[in-house]
């Protein structure tokens, strides 16, 4: 039961690892097996990432190395590290994240597990890209994307891909980041299970999204975002909800829909805040550039009005703003 939920998760079924997962807990607690709860409460830390519960996150996580260390399991006490460092990073402590992936890699390269080691490798890329570091993601993410193309490791790849994809982008290679980006598209599409997408689909749908916004097509920047935006409800994923609504905005600023742009930036602030969760360095780009179109072109009251407008927004309601003036900018394309 453990194990189909290891492999469900990273499938999009989310009801299913919840439902397995609770499952193997409680058999595995009747049954005294400390080394099945210690591994199914380091997948339930990931569910809880998925869906940005960040006390469910820290708690399944520390318990779960806890029990892997008792057992004198160093492997386990990895695997259930690296969800206190994605911890670390949903909280912006990029420093302790990058602490926990120095320690995982070395403790992986000692016990001689390359797959661990690629993983550690594309996670310190991807805590690089949040710090806007570009140089340091693409050092890391090459070597990661050799080693899990080696091992056969297809969601280290992917990770590693994601970070030299976005890497590109935001220092103005877009051929490079729209290969890579199409090319992780085109793959999620194909293991789509019918409850679910991988849970990497979102993410790069938004980044795709202000790829093509650069390229001057907002009406696909916005499709793009939109559909980011709903696979984000669906999971109950705040981060990847306020981060689709700021691609929304963006795309709707580059059409001049600054009121709409506006209170969808108030609404993603106001997703943040109620869930704890803060913008990276590397996000701050990409929403001051925003703000700074749309509060130029409202001016500062204007612009303050409609974002707290914007923060009373439902997410439904932010949703609706957002497609009813998707169809003004695809009316005007066509």
């Amino acid at each position: 039961m453990w194990f189909l939920a290891y492999t469900a998760i990273d499938m999009g079924d989310l009801e299913l690892t919840g439902e397995l997962l609770g499952r193997a807990l409680d058999e595995a607690r009747a049954h005294g097996d400390r080394w099945v709860e210690a591994a199914a409460l380091s997948t339930r830390a990931k569910l809880a990432h998925v869906r940005a519960d960040l006390d469910a996150l820290g708690a399944d996580a520390r318990r779960s190395a806890e029990l892997f260390a008792e057992l004198g399991d160093r492997w386990g006490v990895s695997q259930a590290t690296g969800w206190l460092a994605e911890l670390a990073e949903m909280t912006r402590d990029h420093q302790a994240a990058e602490r926990y992936g120095r320690e995982g890699l070395e403790e992986a390269g000692k016990l001689g597990l390359w797959p661990d080691v690629a993983g550690w490798l594309a996670w310190l890329g991807w805590v690089a890209v949040q710090r806007g570091d570009y140089a340091r993601t693409r050092e890391y993410s090459q070597r990661a994307l050799r080693l899990a193309t080696e091992q056969g490791i297809t969601p280290v790849a992917v990770l590693a891909t994601i970070g030299l994809a976005f890497a590109a982008r935001r220092e103005g290679d877009l051929d490079a980041a729209e290969e890579r980006l199409r090319r992780l598209v085109a793959s999620a599409r194909r293991q789509d299970s019918g409850k679910g997408v991988p849970l990497f689909l979102s993410m790069v749908l938004m980044e795709l999204g202000f790829l093509v916004e650069q390229r001057g097509d907002a009406a696909r920047a916005l499709a793009l975002q939109l559909e980011a935006f709903d696979i984000a409800r669906e999971r109950e994923g705040p981060r990847d909800q306020a981060s689709a609504l700021e691609g929304l905005a963006s795309a709707l600023a580059a059409e001049r829909h600054h009121e709409q742009a506006a209170q969808l930036l108030g609404a993603a602030a106001a997703t943040r805040r109620a869930s704890g969760l803060e913008l990276a360095p590397s996000d701050w780009t990409e929403v001051d550039r925003v703000s700074g179109t749309v509060r130029a072109a409202l001016g500062e009251t204007a612009f303050a009005a409609a974002c707290a407008r914007g923060g009373e927004l439902t997410l439904d309601a932010a949703r609706a703003l957002a497609t009813e003036a998707s169809a003004s900018v695809g009316s005007a394309a066509r």
